[in-house]
């Protein structure tokens, strides 16, 4: 398949990510101005919770079943919408502040970004039907077959897709259930529809969401309302870290999201610092419905999203606090509500996190030195447990510290810079304090994952060297408008506010072109190509796996090392598997055939459990890179009997082989 065959499979991601939420927006009153860069996140609402309404319902989840949920629920915004602007009319206004920036500012920024972000995205993945060589992938992969076969694409079940014994539990499935809908009403194959996802949340997404919150931001000049969703092409931190490891794909639509949810955030500030209550009804639903958008695609895009937005909070208390027209009362009330906001952040980043378990694997890899630097002149790409080393980005660093500069110098929006030092004092402390109370503490909700952390670093730093770019260029256009005689200054204004606009658009396009984005586009790109020595599916398994449908027949089940290549099976074969994703312990319903299958003649239990499953295949795979070391000898057993007569060669590729089991043929 070629990328331009992908085009349409990515116009229909497109309607579907867009035009639920346009809908939803119109029906919390979202003023035109904002509602289109807002839908995505409310879609991704609309889509996760029709997910969990149809699960709990027993009803298949498609297209088909998602439209008439969906439309249920923007029919409950309406209505409240409608009750509530009757009962108390001044609350139901849908006229939201922010700054006078004309929309076709930053969506000209978001147009040159996307499209170079989208092709760099297209070069990291690598072609429209690979995957990504990690373990986690089988999951994401698997995750898609799954809730075609079950119907169910709940948050609440998906969990079983991963558990020995697949019991249902929570996994957010927002990006799961969003990649299904492709998956499903198109046709494509899973990898393709995974693939088209992910340039839809880089190239799409993530410069829609930054158009919201540029909108948002008071007091932002036009040229850095234009500069900051054009600089995204000059960070390959986000998309590429996500893209690479792990791999991340919740995480990275997550991220995508979430300066969407930021713009909320802004309105919402401004509207309790202000006192303008007539915006809150459709405001505080707006912020309630992107939540939970938010949290069901990842939970801590939820806490990101706090933890950048509590300067904010704390910035519009101390407005309140100091200002001399504020009656006591009112001073008291403003204070109050902004207080939980406060709260609300403070509580997301304290429950919204995995358990300890989960959370403290990492270890730190940078000293606080190499550190710093690295997160000013965002080589946040460095220090990584595979051993890698990219060069810095010293270009959009610069830019991001101009940035810094002017909005000290102008004293405005120096909330901007402490969610930029907050956010980036987290990542330091995720790749150089050691692991312990302290580091669970702080960066828990990010697993402290410092790779997660470097991503996130990415949002703040594109807003800063957005600014500072746009910042720069106005400077020298007031310096040369200044140099010109004033009877002439009319008629060279508009074309040198059109030089300024290329300008700005040159040098954030030329960002693309760093040594940094270069290099970390080829590193992630050679993680989703198959080859004979690739890490998780060598060409020789893939030659294998594209085999089994032709062997296996549809109702039986392989048996499997979930360790090596083989739980990709179930996502491009469609073939029932023993375990579906790396786990510490095996299913208890194959304990036999697993551990003792070379006693198949004395242990009835073997040929019990392999006729029951029809478990009458086995498939030796290599580990690559031996993970899961300890897990291993879980699995001694099914090579040991391989060697004998108790299976038989079925097909073979290099040291890769299908066997069937013949033990119990006569049982």
């Amino acid at each position: 398949m070629s990328w331009l065959a992908t085009i349409p499979l990515l116009l229909f991601a497109v309607v579907v990510a867009f035009v639920p939420g346009y809908v939803m927006g119109w029906a919390l009153r979202i003023p035109a101005r904002l509602r289109v860069f807002l839908s995505p996140l409310l879609s991704f609402a609309l889509v996760a919770v029709s997910a969990i309404v149809l699960g709990k319902t027993g009803i298949a989840w498609s297209l088909i079943s998602f439209v008439p949920v969906a439309a249920v629920l923007v029919a409950a915004a309406a209505g409240v919408m409608h009750l509530v602007g009757r009962r108390w009319p001044a609350l139901a206004s849908a006229s939201w502040p922010g700054n006078d920036v004309p929309v076709a500012w930053p969506v000209v920024g978001a147009v040159l970004g996307g499209f170079l972000v989208l092709h760099m995205t297209e070069d990291m993945v690598y072609g429209p039907e690979a995957f990504s060589q990690s373990l986690d992938n089988s999951f994401h992969m698997n995750a898609i077959r799954w809730i075609q076969e079950h119907g169910d694409a709940s948050s609440l079940t998906l969990g079983a897709v991963s558990a020995a014994d697949q019991q249902p539990a929570f996994y957010p499935a927002g990006w799961h259930d969003f990649v299904s809908l492709i998956y499903s009403t198109t046709g494509t194959s899973i990898a393709t529809a995974t693939i088209v996802t992910v340039l839809l949340a880089a190239g799409i997404l993530w410069p829609c969401s930054l158009v919201a919150l540029s909108l948002s931001i008071p007091k932002l000049r036009r040229l850095q309302a234009l500069a900051i969703p054009a600089m995204i092409c000059g960070f390959a931190a986000f998309p590429g870290l996500l893209l690479r490891w792990g791999v991340l794909f919740p995480n990275l639509l997550g991220y995508a999201l979430l300066p969407s949810f930021v713009a909320l955030m802004v309105y919402l500030v401004q509207v309790m610092v202000r006192g303008e209550y007539a915006t809150l009804l459709s405001l505080c639903l707006s912020v309630l419905v992107g939540v939970a958008g938010l949290a069901l695609v990842h939970p801590n895009a939820v806490v990101s999203a706090m933890v950048f937005a509590l300067p904010l909070v704390l910035a519009g208390v101390a407005w309140i606090v100091r200002s001399r027209e504020l009656a006591s009362r009112q001073k008291w009330v403003r204070s109050a509500l902004l207080g939980l906001v406060i709260l609300g952040c403070v509580g997301a980043w304290w429950f919204l996190r995995p358990g300890a378990s989960a959370s403290n694997t990492w270890e730190p890899m940078l000293t606080e030195g190499e550190a710093l630097y690295q997160f000013l002149f965002l080589g946040l790409e460095n220090g990584n447990q595979l051993g890698d080393t990219f060069n810095p980005s010293h270009v959009v660093g610069f830019l991001a510290l101009w940035g810094v500069g002017y909005l000290l110098y102008k004293r405005r929006n120096l909330w901007l810079i402490a969610s930029w030092a907050l956010i980036g004092y987290l990542w330091i402390i995720a790749a150089t304090v050691p692991r312990g109370d302290f580091r669970l503490l702080m960066v828990g909700p990010w697993y402290t994952d410092h790779f997660r952390l470097a991503a996130l670093v990415v949002f703040p730093s594109v807003l800063l060297a957005g600014i500072g770019l746009g910042g720069a260029v106005e400077g020298l256009f007031v310096r040369i408008m200044h140099a010109i005689p004033r009877d002439k200054q009319v008629k060279v204004a508009p074309a040198l506010m059109g030089a300024s606009m290329v300008l700005v658009l040159v040098v954030a396009g030329l960002t693309s072109r760093v040594p940094s984005v270069q290099e970390t586009t080829l590193a992630v790109s050679k993680e989703y190509r198959v080859t004979p020595s690739s890490v998780v599916v060598t060409q020789d398994e893939l030659n294998v796996i594209n085999e089994i449908p032709k062997i296996v027949p549809k109702g039986d089940t392989i048996v499997n090392n979930p360790w090596d290549g083989s739980p990709f099976i179930y996502a491009l074969a469609d073939r029932h598997l023993t375990s579906y994703h790396f786990e510490f312990q095996t299913s208890p319903k194959y304990a036999a055939i697993i551990n003792d299958l070379k006693d198949a003649a004395t242990n009835p239990e073997v040929c019990r459990e392999v006729t029951q499953y029809r478990a009458y295949w086995y498939v030796h795979m290599e580990n690559q890179l031996n993970f899961g070391p300890d897990a291993q000898k879980n699995y001694d057993a099914l090579v040991e009997a391989s060697a004998t007569d108790l299976m038989t060669p079925v097909y073979s590729s290099g040291p890769v082989v299908l066997y069937r089991i013949t033990a119990c043929d006569n049982s």
